[in-house]
């Protein structure tokens, strides 16, 4: 394992939380994460592994173990609220529903400019170690350009299964300005018990990263510029979002004839 991530430089240490997608794709063939190894496949796999539509028996399968991922780690850390990280989520909101009714949800919004140049450079570097089939930069932008937008339109419509009081929205912006203000709004809002005597370890831990310096997007193509806002424009107005104001838009001169 390295001891960076590639692609962000976040810090790699296995008995750390990850994603629990990662977990289930240990045990499970039916995860979308899949899509890393073969990355030819991912819209099939967000079909049929986050949709899990028209193959029940699927559905079944995931559950069961999921349920059981989730036992095995309340067991293994001795807490009895799990909090799960994990985007395919995003997509089976659904299915997390009718698996824990009172379910919780948080969604971080970030700027779809930054989300998908922050991507972009993630899975330029980060497929090549994995996958068994390459494919170019084209792919994996086009890749980032519909499961966003599948994400995105699937979370629209599926949020307004979630009990009121059990989705709150958070900008990533205003987050990382003041992460203890807002994790104890996240507390009171979703009314999560012994907020006061977690406090000191979320303080710790943001007092660990306070010398961590995330990835910074000085350029993008404009080509690529006009295909976001043309995909993902929905979101940036949803969300009231504009195209960063660092970022230079660089246009290719047309080739002379």
């Amino acid at each position: 394992m390295p001891e960076k991530r590639p692609g962000d430089n976040v810090r790699l240490v296995a008995k750390n939380p990850q994603e629990d997608e990662f977990a289930l794709s240990n045990i499970n063939p039916y995860t979308y994460y899949q899509f890393m190894y073969f990355p030819e496949e991912y819209q099939s796999f967000y079909q049929r592994f986050i949709r899990f539509e028209d193959e029940p028996h699927i559905q079944e399968r995931w559950e069961a173990d999921y349920r059981k991922m989730i036992r095995k780690a309340c067991y293994n850390t001795g807490g009895n609220i799990p909090v799960l990280k994990n985007p395919c989520n995003t997509g089976r909101i659904r299915i997390l529903l009718e698996m824990y009714p009172n379910a919780k949800f948080v969604h971080i919004i970030r700027n779809p400019f930054v989300v998908f140049l922050s991507s972009r450079k993630f899975f330029v570097e980060l497929l090549p170690t994995l996958w068994f089939h390459p494919v170019d930069e084209k792919f994996i932008e086009n890749m980032i350009l519909d499961v966003y937008e599948w994400l995105v339109k699937d979370l629209l419509e599926l949020k307004k299964l979630i009990p009121e009081g059990n989705y709150i929205e958070v900008r990533f912006e205003e987050f990382e300005e003041d992460p203890i203000l807002h994790l104890e709004n996240l507390y009171k809002q979703l009314e999560i018990p012994d907020f006061q005597a977690a406090r000191p370890k979320f303080e710790a831990y943001v007092n660990k990263m306070s010398g961590y310096r995330k990835n910074k997007y000085k350029a993008i193509e404009e080509s690529t510029l006009n295909r976001i806002l043309e995909r993902w424009g929905f979101a940036m107005q949803l969300w009231n979002y504009e195209i960063p104001e660092f970022l230079e838009v660089i246009k290719k001169e047309a080739v002379p004839q």
